[in-house]
């Protein structure tokens, strides 16, 4: 039976004080002919990480043309390039060959791209990711490639209610490319050719929306590389994207509704939510914390998303940022969990959390925080993403200032503001399904 709202606000974690912050080391600062370049040194690592973002993410697709941001980085890393004595081989294939590893993401603002290898390696892998990136290969035959990939992870995603439930509440949302399915839709990227691919491709990846931001040990051949890199991108800025968002209602808010091939029923309630740079930035990080774990404190060990009753997730990979919290109706009554979901959010825009409540999700938040930057690629996006949206060259840090800078005040105040209107996304089972 999942926690009632006055427990998860009264009945906290066992008694803790206020610890001091972690803190980590401050990055370096590197200008890469006008292109800023991040970069946390650990000078025993074997490994280096790099994050290479551009403004190409789903906000400067053409609402027409939804995938398309997806299928130029698929292009890209399906280009073909030789790495020493090697064949020409797709350069992330070259890449993994050589003893590396080469991926891409697409969020709201950017696509980012990321390497990763033995420090003394990472150079030369990184030159052959610049000529990909210089010079992608729109024939037919890599972009048939690229587009059969991406319809596989289209595939996948529709299998997965949480990723299903999040495109929903952005796509009802987000009144931009913002809202456009990660990878497109297979219907989509049937239509787009390689004319179109190179066009996106001019606007987006321009050297005045390029950032860098890399882990590990910093060599001056990998900086050397970097800079191969930036210039070899059109200098001038991309264009501007629109941010504009849908008004979201108060009281009981939009419910959409799908269908797929999933077990059990599936809710998301998504909120707007203030982006890095904003003075409520600490807060929402705080209330996400304290979201994700105040429905399942009975469980002994973390539990992973599946296990989970109810979580949440702060999305600000987009221009303006959102929050998400999701009911997992495998493991809870769904109706149940939403009402009592609602039911915090109004108490803590309503009663301040005490002191002691205060203190214990201070130290929740700042351990997550901490913990989702445990791996390379990890605290490398953190780094460069949170430093492109406006919190400064040491970010890390900045970010858990704010976090530990948070009063009882303030989250009040955010609750207020941002989590009294939402949109509830409803994920069913088909029709017939067993399960249901």
């Amino acid at each position: 039976m999942i926690l009632l709202a006055i427990a998860a606000l009264g009945v906290l974690l066992a008694q803790s004080s206020p610890v001091p912050p972690p803190r980590f080391p401050s990055p370096v600062l590197t200008d890469i002919d006008g292109s800023p370049f991040l970069s946390e040194t650990d000078a025993d690592a074997d490994l280096t990480g790099v994050q290479i973002f551009v403004a190409g993410g789903l906000e400067s697709q053409p609402q027409d043309a939804n995938g398309i941001a997806a299928l130029v980085a698929q292009t890209i890393v399906l280009t073909p390039e030789r790495i020493g004595s090697q064949p020409a081989l797709p350069v992330r294939d070259a890449i993994a060959r050589a003893g590396g590893t080469l991926s891409f993401t697409i969020d709201g603002t950017t696509a980012h791209y990321y390497l990763e290898a033995r420090a003394d390696h990472l150079a030369a892998l990184l030159d052959a990711f610049d000529a990909a990136i210089a010079k992608p290969d729109f024939s037919a035959a890599t972009v048939d490639a690229a587009r059969n990939e991406l319809d596989a992870h289209i595939g996948d995603n529709e299998a997965n209610p949480l990723a299903v439930g999040i495109q929903m509440f952005k796509r009802s949302y987000y009144l931009n490319g913002a809202g456009s399915p990660t990878t497109g839709t297979v219907a989509t990227l049937s239509q787009i050719d390689g004319a179109q691919l190179a066009d996106f491709y001019v606007h987006a990846y321009r050297r005045g929306g390029l950032s860098i931001s890399a882990v590990g040990r910093i060599t001056p051949d990998l900086t050397a590389s970097l800079r191969t890199l930036a210039d070899a991108l059109p200098p001038g800025a991309p264009p501007a994207v629109s941010s504009s968002v849908k008004t979201l209602s108060p009281d009981n808010g939009s419910r959409i509704i799908a269908e797929r091939d999933v077990d059990a029923p599936f809710l998301v309630v998504g909120f707007g939510a203030p982006s890095p740079s904003d003075k409520d930035f600490g807060p929402m990080l705080l209330i996400e914390s304290l979201l994700a774990t105040s429905f399942d404190r009975s469980v002994a060990t973390t539990p992973t998303l599946a296990q989970r009753m109810v979580s949440a997730f702060y999305l600000y990979d987009s221009t303006p940022a959102s929050f998400v919290v999701f009911v997992n109706g495998a493991r809870v009554e769904p109706t149940l969990a939403l009402r009592e979901v609602l039911l915090v959010t109004q108490s803590l825009a309503t009663k301040p959390l005490d002191a002691d409540a205060l203190a214990r999700f201070k130290n929740a938040a700042t351990g997550a925080f901490v913990a989702d930057t445990l791996t390379l690629a990890d605290r490398s996006y953190l780094l460069g993403t949170l430093a492109r949206q406006g919190l400064g060259p040491d970010a890390m840090n900045a970010a858990i200032a704010a976090v530990n800078n948070t009063t009882a005040d303030d989250v009040e105040r955010v609750a207020k503001r941002y989590l009294q209107k939402y949109i509830v996304a409803v994920v069913l089972p088909r029709s017939g399904q067993s399960g249901q």
